[in-house]
């Protein structure tokens, strides 16, 4: 890396310790300096149609069959292997499936069950509220510099393919306790994800020591979608994982956080943020609207034309770009993807909604990402 151009960024704060590429960073890039402690990969399903589903419905379904089917109708049904037979856990969960779309399923944390590879991390997201970044390797998919936040589990393939690799990385960690009149585990403590490295350098810096876990999450989510941080750092981002420089001015800080924290909102579809963008009406449905509808299978020409996208002959979505249409974070086209999955399924009323949603949550992201840009 030291023949690249701008190699300050081999000093910056990698998002996580890259095992892989480890012994190379201590010598050349920042001594292996790294914001987030414990990291890893999204739960893996191995079994989609079992264990991710659209809709708690369709879930319950699923769980009916387990509970009453016999064990050989099961695995004709399912083509299920023989280490998939038990039933495991109590309570449904979601779970980001694919950029901007959130599923139902019932987490169990237990290999080759329910679940093919559950992460161990999936427990910081259950034991109480958290945030998490995703983020990639580098991935024949992907621009290297994708990121995406959630706030629940997410999925290995949240951000890539099976031929890429998706890390995500909690903000919080939830530790257990001693109760010492009881003797047991009882008490969990909310403690941020930071390695010792990172928390000592906030501590002492004159900007971040007074800044909480989730502004510092904020600016680094800001770079992660700057156009001018992909850009003048894309041969690095090749390489291991994202890195972000703090030492900047109070001046810079603030944008980039301030940028970040509506960024956050936004990909979090949390109601303030999402009421704002849908007064945007210049986006918006038009044809007939009945309970429920049905995405008719068409090829890409025919679902987007002349800045309208086409669910079917009955009702359409008006005022998209192209750019809005073929938006991407990480390997998917968010839109693209989100329809591919639900072609010739029925749609109900929040599905349109969770639709409407997501284009004006992809213009506006583009907005700020422009925003970026004047920086």
């Amino acid at each position: 890396p030291k023949a690249f151009e701008h190699n300050e960024y081999e000093n910056f704060w990698a998002l996580a310790k890259d095992k892989a590429t480890q012994s190379m960073q201590d010598s050349a890039m920042g001594g292996g300096l790294a914001v987030f402690e414990n990291y890893g990969s999204g739960n893996k399903a191995e079994r989609d149609k079992i264990c991710v589903h659209l809709n708690q419905q369709s879930l319950e379904n699923t769980l009916k069959d387990f509970n009453d089917l016999e064990v050989e109708v099961l695995r004709t049904k399912y083509e299920l292997k023989k280490d998939v037979m038990t039933h495991f856990g109590k309570e449904y969960s979601l779970i980001a499936y694919r950029p901007f779309d959130t599923r139902w399923t019932l987490f169990t944390g237990k290999s080759k069950g329910f679940w093919g590879t559950p992460s161990s991390l999936s427990k910081y997201f259950l034991q109480g509220e958290n945030l998490g970044l995703c983020f990639c390797k580098f991935s024949k998919e992907n621009d290297n510099s994708s990121s995406l936040l959630v706030n629940s589990l997410a999925e290995s393939c949240v951000l890539v393919g099976n031929s890429g690799h998706s890390v995500v990385t909690p903000l919080y960690r939830y530790d257990e306790s001693l109760n010492e009149k009881e003797g047991s585990l009882s008490t969990l403590s909310k403690i941020p994800n930071f390695t010792q490295e990172f928390a000592r350098y906030k501590q002492k810096h004159s900007l971040l020591k007074d800044k909480s876990p989730e502004q510092i999450l904020a600016f680094i989510y800001a770079n992660l979608f700057s156009p001018l941080y992909r850009k003048k750092y894309s041969e690095y981002l090749k390489i291991g994982f994202p890195r972000v420089d703090f030492e900047v001015s109070a001046k810079e800080f603030d944008f980039y956080e301030a940028i970040g924290q509506k960024l956050m909102a936004l990909h979090l579809f949390q109601k303030e943020a999402l009421d704002e963008c849908l007064k945007d009406e210049s986006i918006d449905f038009q044809g007939e609207f009945a309970k429920s509808t049905v995405l008719e299978a068409l090829n890409e020409k025919q679902r987007f034309k002349e800045n309208t996208l086409f669910l079917n002959e009955k009702i359409k979505i008006i005022g998209l770009s192209q750019e809005i249409w073929e938006f991407k974070i990480g390997g998917y086209e968010v839109l693209k993807t989100w329809l591919k999955y639900r072609k010739n399924k029925e749609l109900f009323k929040k599905d349109l909604y969770d639709l409407l949603s997501i284009c004006v949550v992809i213009k506006k992201t583009l907005e700020l990402q422009k925003e970026l840009e004047k920086e």
